[in-house]
């Protein structure tokens, strides 16, 4: 599969991008700074310069992933993305780890309960984004990773 990630050297993305290399799959890693992305001898790894604040930098320019003043420009985004039949994922807190062992994705409907204690690592999160892209199991809607 041909995949193509945004904020690509950031933690989750580099998450993101390396499991997907690991898999088999060709990635196009798209980051401010391609130095940033950290996997040497990565052959179907192709990196591109371009800002996901800068809809100019990128062709498929529909996504903003900045809060605070621009979660307008979020809800704006997941609803492109939602109505074109993807999925968007929310996620709880982040930590760094391993991918859990006993992760597991649900539809909104099913979330558990808000709780700011819990958390997903974002190799579980990475994970899950690409279970989706392998085997969507939530086209059309939000998604949850959760870590068991």
């Amino acid at each position: 599969m041909k995949l193509t990630v945004l904020a690509a050297s950031g933690r989750t993305g580099l998450a993101v991008t390396r499991q997907a290399l690991e898999r088999g799959h060709t990635v196009t890693a798209i980051a401010r700074d391609t130095g940033r992305i950290t996997l040497p001898g990565s052959a179907g790894l192709r990196a591109v310069a371009g800002d996901v604040t800068d809809p100019a930098s990128i062709a498929a320019s529909v996504l903003v992933t900045l809060l605070g003043d621009r979660l307008a420009d979020k809800v704006e985004a997941d609803d492109i993305v939602l109505a074109a039949g993807g999925t968007v994922f929310h996620a709880a807190v982040l930590s760094d780890g391993p991918v859990s062992p006993s992760r597991r994705t649900v539809g909104l409907a099913a979330a558990p309960s808000f709780d700011l204690a819990a958390k997903v690592s974002r190799e579980s999160v990475a994970a899950a984004m690409l279970d989706e892209a392998e085997a969507p199991g939530f086209p059309g809607t939000v998604a949850l990773p959760l870590a068991g």
